[in-house]
């Protein structure tokens, strides 16, 4: 399963969710329409539905390549779209005061 592998950046893209069903149901939030079964259902009709949420949300979509450990020490992964590279030449820029 791909989520069982160590480096899971397989995708052009999407977004891959580990239990989407789960996340369905929290999204839609709407039990009496949208729940377990019926998500299940129109899942297994295969075909794309578009679904208008009650309430707006937001979706923040953060890649770090750096984080700190829950014991304090730092971790560090590689950066599999090459986003530091940038980050780091801008960092490196002398600060410019704007007028």
């Amino acid at each position: 399963a791909l989520f069982a592998q160590q480096d899971r950046a397989f995708s052009s893209g999407c977004i891959r969710v580990k239990d989407p069903f789960d996340l369905a149901e929290l999204v839609l939030d709407d039990p009496d329409r949208w729940g377990p079964e019926q998500i299940r259902q129109a899942v297994a009709t295969g075909a794309t539905r578009t679904v208008h949420l009650e309430k707006p949300l937001t979706v923040l979509v953060l890649y770090w390549t750096a984080e700190v450990a829950p014991d304090g020490t730092a971790r560090f992964f590689k950066d599999i779209y090459g986003r530091d590279k940038r980050i780091i030449a801008g960092l490196d820029r002398p600060f410019e005061r704007r007028q």
